[in-house]
């Protein structure tokens, strides 16, 4: 038995009748083949994608994403080049982290597009949780405060409440 990944799919475009894509997770966009049957591009990241549009037909799209990822092709998604414009690169953050619900009850929960070292801070500045968290959702159990959650040069803010 063969077990694939589990994709969550965000995005969806149908530039031709012959062609459709759809985007979502871990930076993953699939072309139709057929009516049935997609295939995995090559995009070269790994945040979330939440869009595509291809405005003129099937050859030139974009794809949008998570910490302001933006994709384009030029030939039907074989690859999926960085790029707002010719000649323009746009600054692709590796990790980006969310939090999920604010306020929340009990502890932060939060996103994370990997794994991180994230370090929790008190209305004071003090340091009061200083942990690894997994790529996805983690959650920090803490007591009702607000508080800053730091993660490289990522930072939120986060209000808990019992």
């Amino acid at each position: 038995m063969r077990f694939y990944p589990i994709t969550a799919f965000y995005g969806v475009d149908v530039p031709t009748t012959d062609a459709a894509y759809i985007c979502g997770t871990d930076g993953r966009i699939d072309r139709s083949v057929s009516a049935t049957d997609f295939f995995r591009t090559t995009t070269g990241v790994t945040v979330t994608l939440y869009g595509l549009c291809f405005p003129v037909g099937v050859d030139t799209g974009y794809a949008v994403g998570a910490t302001g990822t933006i994709l384009k092709t030029t030939d039907q998604g074989i690859p999926w080049l960085p790029g707002v414009a010719e000649g323009k690169v746009p600054t692709i953050s590796p990790t980006a982290i969310r939090v999920v619900s604010n306020p929340s009850r009990h502890g932060i929960a939060l996103h994370s597009d990997a794994a991180v070292r994230v370090s929790v801070f008190d209305a004071a500045g003090r340091v009061v949780m200083s942990q690894a968290a997994t790529k996805g959702l983690s959650f920090l159990p803490l007591p009702a405060g607000a508080y800053f959650v730091k993660a490289g040069a990522g930072t939120a803010r986060a209000v808990v409440t019992d």
